[in-house]
């Protein structure tokens, strides 16, 4: 019993947080979810059920699933646990009542007749409940609607549903005002907004609905129900957001800002009794509403005849996605699109059934296919604005005939195909077809038109062209790149680029990595048009959850790139790990690779004005044609103007610009200028008459001509030229793409031959063939010899003009240039003929005496000449230039542009991912690989151009040592002369280059580097420090040759070597070396006795230090420890300071900061003389107080040494910040003219050791001059409070004329320090004492362990031993004291490292204890130094040596310490001489010198 109780308990308690918490959107909006699924639970256990399971949807109890559903809680789930109620009964003797008079029945003895009677007891239970998801069996009929956003699928049958369900009509109206509707409690009735979204107008009746339902205010009044304003929005809104939600549309984004207004302010009483209506309401709702859905598809069938094409669809949709969500977006716009085109029902129902099952199967591929097929179909039909549909509601039916809109109907007839006028069958006739023979006929039409479906297929089969995945890949990036409409593309890299390794990398990753970013190592993969509301978050989405049907690519992943265009506006982001990334270089990257693209593709002019394009929703399109056309525009001027020089234009201007825009484009924009300027007199009436041969539709929109926009400018004269050319290169191109071959063939015997840009006809007269190939010399027929022959190829190129002289040298170079063009190289020969003429490519010329066989396969020189002085010469194929065979016929090594880039990798052997830098010159990639250490096995090598882009090292440092590899030889295709070329310039550039490397052998190191006379090296020991070295004097042998025989005499491997840093060791030694020479140099002058005894830890709370005198100079050095590091001050022979700094290395020694102070101030020569520290302190302080009484007044003191009493400042700082601070008050009273500040001095119990308090303040005193008041200067300088390192200051102005001197009033405050020492040395020591223990539980100190009566040094080592994993509590230390008063006992001191300062210290007697005090100080300086050990452990001896060396010379120019002292004794002489002149001069009014 007493279990159940607590368990019952614990769930009531999570109620009560569940409810506290709700009041957070949030949390209500988690509520609201469940609760529309849980209509049949009460609010509690609504809640409880939200609380344990959130993604709970359908919960029974254990028997329930298997009598009701027939299903089985699986083994092992965990059930839900709720309040259900449990009574009982009980007999209960109570007072006998009469039925009828309910008066008490009194007895006969006069007292009141009782009776037993049972009653019902309610208590309640934990009972367990268990979701569908959590059993298995028979499936669970749901009735479930799928997200949408917008537009709602169920909408029509959703709103027929609710207008039956609402108690009064739903009238759609025009609402003033911001209103979306309300309910007219006067008239009844439900007014909704007319021009919302249907899921605006859907909420929105579901919302006015409940305050018909609930808040109709006769009903109100009737049942004397009292409700506010906002209480009635919330229930609206909230059954608003239930109902709307339960049937798929979520609307928490609206909905929301009316409940989080009312949840903030009401109390949990109201809040159950506003969920509980909004439960109930919402689940009657609810169910109202599936049962009149579900009477209207049981009309459905009846109703079917009368659906057009596309409700039919809309119906299948929601039939099989009655029980669940199946398509997508896409699928469903599809499956709809398909019915309208084609209106087969029987087809349509058919797709729909197979593309649900596909998906529900998940297999993608037949979804794919499926898809694909019925696009297929939909794509079939000759009009993508018309579908079967459409022609049969026409009433015309015919198995032939597809239909046309008036605009294709005229496209298609001036491409010569029949096309018929249509009319449907009508009340008086039936239908007919009218075969159209005039354009006009078409516009004359008044119905639909058509083409049959053979007309339709020949004319396909004529238009058909072999276009490939690549080519249509380049126009969709034309459009892209170049458009102006708004698009969006998406990249991956390259299949065959994915050796670059930076694929799902972010960009970040990648760039550490050494990658760069570059769009060639990318393809796109995916184009479409770009929607104005899309982000490149819903890109990211849709190409990982609904990807298109027809994209080929991965999921869009990290390393992907998003091209966006926005109106021309272009903009490339990088998908990085988290958001995306702009890449400002990708798109003139892929433009460059666009534009090397060997592929020839070019997207189709449009053909239409910009009124066509709107009309058919085409305006993307229209723009994307109207940027090309006017970068076409650009080009053709750009070509002019690049090639005209004056008298004529380049024969090739026009090839470039039809290479680029294609054939179409071009004489699209010509043909247009020539409309636009045909009345001007300089273009030809053929190029007239060739521009009307061209369609250009009139293009006006507002009264604007923007074909004006293509009208090239050149000037007409030269354009003209212009035109000719383009007209001749788009004729050519045609031919050949028509041929495929010249449509030419010479032979001996050919007459009658038209050469190009010569007049009459020809005749051969000679023929040679060179090279395998025939050339014919021709002759004028009309002119013979009064004009020069011309020489022609056999295909009727013509390859020669103005010969007079027949095949003579010139003719011969015309050929040879034939041939180079049309790809005749070196590579044609398999032998070099005898006598022939070799040019090398070093300008050599060589002679060749016989016949040698090529050899390709390999770079040795295997072929032989003779040089101009007679002199025999061995060659390598790949090292010639040209070749001139004995006909006179030069043939050249083609120009092989094989290197794609350079590369140079910084570590081969990194762990993690290569760091590449890529270069395009072989010179730079050079300097990048010399700047590299050689420690690192480094690489340079080449990325080529072949078609599978491959690459290779060429340079690798093994073993610190540059090798070339000879991988390329072996490798088909790296067997060129560029290859060749490069090698041997490697290899000259590596013979020539100084190295320089290191190794560590052991504890030992080798240098060794190239020199005149061969090998340079020297051994050092484990300390950096040379051991022994010399010149190895062999030049003639290799660097690891001589590293070889070096070691092998100092008897080790070369395998014992290890390649190292050799700039980090060079740097290394040099410092060992002068380290070395100035340690020795120090060590004599400053031994280290001067330093033995000394402790850090203890000094630093004393500030105690180390204390020197230089024996020449009798000037002394103090250095003391501080949080930083140390600081130190130099005194003259007067004890007058004269310099001084810090050391912050908290690592070193008192020894190593003391070196490194006199290395630093040049005074490591000097002999130094230990003093007693303790003393010379004495000594400052009396030579102090000695000049003060001599009437030697400085502003401050000089002892700049810090103190412990005054929190690690020294007196001259605080002496300095008081005097500022007097002074600044002084202006702010106006008499800064008027005083006169003589000095100030620390005094009281803080200037000494041993008579101050932790809570003491600092007394400072200011003498000064003047007429003012002591009393009133000290209010007013001590008004603010002010505070120096943590510590209140107590200023005392004493005026000079009133009190005295600052020396005399120092003197007397110097008696009464003394008086107070006396007392305190005599004083009685602290009673009592105090042990310490430890726990490990400090609030339970009986679990775990425990110990006592310790020191504070064994509780501090035993607290550390516990360990953390095994802990019952939290650990830590108290104190126990022993003196005998009413705080003898345990107190705890220190919890998990943090002593309770704040809380010892509340008892009075503990803040006075000095044992308790100070073993509170003991402890937090503990964990103080403990913390800072934690800390610097982490640097390295090495790191400290070069830190030092780096940072340890004083910025900008010093003055040395000995030059400081000598000027000092110079101004010490020149002060006494001008001593009795000072005495007598006057001062002037409130002159103070800070």
């Amino acid at each position: 019993m007493a279990n159940r109780e607590e368990q019952l308990k614990q769930i009531t308690d999570q109620l009560e947080q569940g409810v506290s918490e709700i009041f957070t959107s949030e949390k209500y909006t988690e509520y609201l979810q469940t609760m529309a699924k849980f209509h049949n639970y009460s609010f509690n256990n609504t809640l409880l059920i939200a609380m344990q399971k959130p993604e709970a949807t359908l919960v029974a109890g254990y028997q329930a699933w298997q009598k009701k559903f027939n299903r089985q809680v699986k083994r092992g789930e965990k059930g839900i646990q709720i309040i259900a109620p449990a009574p009982y009964k009980e007999k209960q003797e109570i007072e006998k009542t009469d039925p009828e008079t309910g008066e008490i029945v009194i007895g006969e003895d006069g007292q009141p007749e009782t009776e037993v009677v049972e009653r019902v007891v309610t208590k309640f239970r934990v009972t367990t409940v268990f979701d569908v998801s959590q059993t298995t069996g028979e499936p669970i009929p749901e009735f479930e609607v799928s997200e949408l956003d917008g537009d709602v699928l169920i909408y029509h049958d959703f709103m027929e549903a609710l207008k039956t369900v609402a108690p009064v009509p739903i009238r759609f109206i025009e609402i003033d005002g911001e209103a979306k509707g309300f309910y007219q409690f006067v008239d009844k009735y439900i007014a909704v907004q007319l021009g919302m979204s249907e899921a605006q107008t859907m909420k929105t009746a579901v919302h006015e609905t409940a305050h018909a339902v609930l808040h109709d205010r006769d009903q109100m009044a009737e049942e004397g129900v009292v409700k506010d304003k906002l209480t009635k929005e919330v229930e609206a809104e909230s059954i608003a957001y239930v109902v709307c939600n339960h049937f798929g549309l979520d609307t928490s984004e609206y909905s929301f800002s009316y409940i989080a207004s009312w949840t903030s302010g009401k109390n949990m009483r109201e809040l159950r009794a506003s969920m509980d209506t909004i439960r109930k309401t919402s689940a009657e709702m609810i169910g109202q509403i599936e049962t009149q859905m579900k009477e209207l598809q049981v009309e459905l069938p009846e109703q079917q005849e009368e659906l057009s094409a596309m409700q039919f669809a809309e119906q299948t949709i929601n039939r099989l996605e009655q029980e669940r969500t199946i398509f997508s977006n896409d699928q469903r716009n599809l499956i709809v699109n398909f019915a309208f085109k084609l209106d087969d029902r029987e087809a349509t129902e058919q797709l729909a059934e197979n593309l649900a099952d596909a998906i529900i199967n998940g297999n993608r591929e037949k979804v794919f296919k499926l898809s694909e097929e019925a696009q297929t179909q939909i794509d079939s039909l000759p009009d993508s604005m018309i579908g079967l549909s459409e022609l049969h509601e026409a009433g015309f039916y015919s198995d032939i005939m597809l239909p046309l809109t008036e605009e294709r109907a005229v496209e298609l007839y001036r491409e010569g195909v029949t096309v018929n006028g249509l009319n449907g069958a009508r009340e008086e006739q039936g239908q007919s077809q009218k075969l159209i023979n005039l354009e006009q006929d078409i516009s004359r039409h008044d119905g639909l038109f058509g083409v049959t479906k053979f007309d339709w297929k020949n004319y396909q089969r004529s238009m058909e062209t072999a276009i490939t995945p690549e080519e249509k890949m380049k126009i969709k990036e034309t459009i892209l790149l170049e458009g102006e409409g708004n698009r969006y593309g998406i990249y991956q890299i390259n299949s065959r680029q994915e050796e670059r390794g930076y694929q799902f990398l972010g960009l970040e990753a990648a760039k550490e990595l050494g990658f760069t970013i570059h769009g060639k190592d990318y393809q796109m993969v995916y184009s479409e048009r770009l929607r104005a509301t899309t982000t490149l978050d819903n890109l990211y989405e849709r190409f990982n959850i609904e990807r298109p049907n027809d994209f080929t690519g991965h999921s869009m992943s990290v390393s992907d790139v998003i091209i966006m265009n926005r109106g021309g506006n272009l903009k490339a982001y990088y998908v990085d790990s988290f958001g995306f990334e702009e890449l400002p270089d990708f798109i003139a990257q892929r433009a460059e690779v666009l534009n090397a693209s060997p592929i020839k593709a070019y997207p189709e002019v449009y053909m239409g004005t910009l009124e066509n394009a709107m009309q058919e929703r085409n305006v993307d399109t229209y723009l994307d044609s109207r940027k090309l056309n006017i970068d076409c525009k650009n080009a053709i001027e750009q070509a002019i103007s690049d090639n005209f020089d004056g008298m004529s234009l380049n024969p090739d201007t026009a090839v470039a610009v039809v290479e680029k825009y294609g054939e179409e484009r071009v004489a699209f924009v010509l043909a247009n200028t020539l409309k636009q300027l045909s009345y001007d007199g300089r273009f030809s009436d053929l190029n007239k008459q060739w521009a009307e041969g061209i369609e250009v539709p009139e293009n006006i929109s507002r009264g604007m001509d923007l074909n004006r926009d293509y009208v090239v400018s050149s000037h007409p004269a030269v354009l003209n030229g212009f035109i000719d050319m383009a007209k001749r290169e788009i004729r050519t191109r045609k031919l050949e793409q028509v041929l495929d071959v010249k449509n030419q063939h010479i032979t001996e015997n050919t007459k009658g031959y038209e050469a190009e840009g010569h007049t009459g006809t020809w005749y051969a007269l000679d023929m040679k063939e060179y090279h395998g190939e025939r050339f014919f010399q021709m002759r004028s027929e009309q002119y013979g010899q009064e004009v020069a022959d011309i020489i022609v190829s056999e295909n009727g190129t013509l390859v020669a003009e103005d010969i007079w002289h027949g095949f003579d040298e010139g003719a011969r170079e015309a050929i040879s240039e034939y041939l180079e063009e049309n790809g005749a190289t070196v590579y044609d020969l398999t032998e070099i003929p005898p006598q022939a003429t070799v040019i090398l490519t070093d300008g050599t010329v060589l002679k060749t005496e016989k016949q040698q066989v090529v050899n390709t396969e390999s770079w040795k020189p295997t072929l032989t000449g003779k040089n101009l002085k007679d002199e025999e010469q061995q060659f390598s194929f790949f090292e010639i230039h040209k070749v001139r065979e004995n006909d006179g016929i030069d043939l050249k090594m083609p120009d092989i542009h094989y290197v794609g880039q350079y590369y140079v990798i910084e570590d081969l052997e990194s762990k993690g991912g290569l760091k590449i830098e890529r270069y395009n010159g072989l010179e730079a990639a050079l300097g990048a690989y010399y700047s590299l250490p050689n420690h690192k096995m480094k690489a340079l090598g080449i990325e080529n151009t072949a078609p599978l882009p491959g690459s290779l090292d060429f340079i690798q440092c093994k073993n610190g040592i540059d090798t070339l590899i000879y991988d390329c030889q072996k490798v088909e295709g790296w067997l060129n002369p560029e290859i060749y070329n490069i090698f041997k310039n490697l290899k000259i550039s590596l013979d020539g280059h100084d190295t320089e490397i290191a190794y560590k052998i052991g504890e030992s190191y080798l240098t060794i580097q190239t020199t005149e006379e061969g090998y340079d090296y020297t051994f050092f020991d484990k300390n950096y420090l040379e051991l022994d070295g010399g010149i190895y004097d062999d030049p003639d042998i290799s660097i690891s040759e001589a590293v070889d025989e070096i070691l092998q005499e100092e008897g080790f491997s070369i395998k014992d070597a290890e390649v190292t840093d050799y700039e980090a060791l060079e740097m290394k030694t040099e410092h060992a070396e002068k380290e070395n020479i100035e340690q020795v140099q120090m060590e004599q002058n400053c031994p280290k006795s001067i330093f033995e005894g000394y402790d850090r830890n203890v000094a630093i709370e004393t500030y105690e230090g180390i204390t020197v005198q230089f024996a020449d100079a009798k000037t002394y050095l103090t250095v003391q420890p501080t949080k930083e590091g140390y600081s130190y001050i130099f005194y003259d022979t007067d004890l007058k300071e004269v310099g001084g700094g810090t050391h912050e290395y908290l690592d070193d020694s008192i020894q190593e900061a003391t070196y490194a102070i006199l290395k630093k101030e040049g005074m490591q020569k000097e002999q130094c003389i230990k003093i007693d520290d303790s003393t010379f302190r004495d000594e400052l302080i009396q030579n102090a107080k000695e000049l003060l009484e001599n009437g030697t007044v400085r502003r401050t003191s000089e002892l700049g040494r810090c103190e412990a009493a005054l929190n690690g400042m020294n007196r001259a700082e605080i002496e300095y910040d008081v005097l500022v601070h007097t002074r600044a008050v002084l202006e702010e009273m106006g008499m800064e003219n008027e005083v006169t500040l003589i000095g100030t001095r620390v005094y009281g119990s803080r200037s000494r050791e041993g008579l101050y308090h932790a809570d003491s303040d600092v007394d400072v005193v200011v003498s000064y001059r003047g007429n003012v008041r002591e009393d009133a200067l000290f209010n007013a300088v001590n008004e603010a409070g002010l505070k120096i390192a943590g510590l209140p200051i107590d200023i005392n102005p004493i005026s000079e004329e009133r009190t005295g001197t600052l020396a005399e009033y120092m003197r007397q405050a110097e008696e009464y320090l003394d008086k107070q020492a006396h007392e305190a040395v005599i004083e009685e020591q602290p009673k009592g004492t105090i042990a310490f223990y430890v726990a490990e539980c400090m609030e339970f100190p009986v679990m775990g362990e425990y110990h006592e009566n310790l020191t504070l040094e064994e509780a501090l080592r035993i607290y550390e031993t516990i360990p953390a994993n095994r802990m019952n509590g939290i650990k830590g230390v108290g104190f126990e004291l022993h003196d005998g008063s009413d705080y003898d006992g345990p107190y705890d001191l220190m919890r998990m490292g943090t002593v309770d300062r704040e809380g010892i210290n509340m008892i009075q007697y503990y803040k006075d204890s000095p044992l308790v005090q100070k073993a509170m100080d003991d402890v937090e300086k503990y964990f103080a130094e403990k913390q800072e050990k934690s800390r610097t452990e982490e640097k390295t001896a090495e790191s400290k040596m070069i830190s030092k060396e780096q940072t340890g010379q004083p910025k900008g120019k010093k003055q040395s310490v000995l030059q400081a002292l000598r000027e000092r004794q110079a101004k010490i002489k020149e002060q006494e001489q001008n001593s009795a002149k000072e005495k007598t001069k006057a001062r002037k009014k409130g002159e103070v010198t800070l």
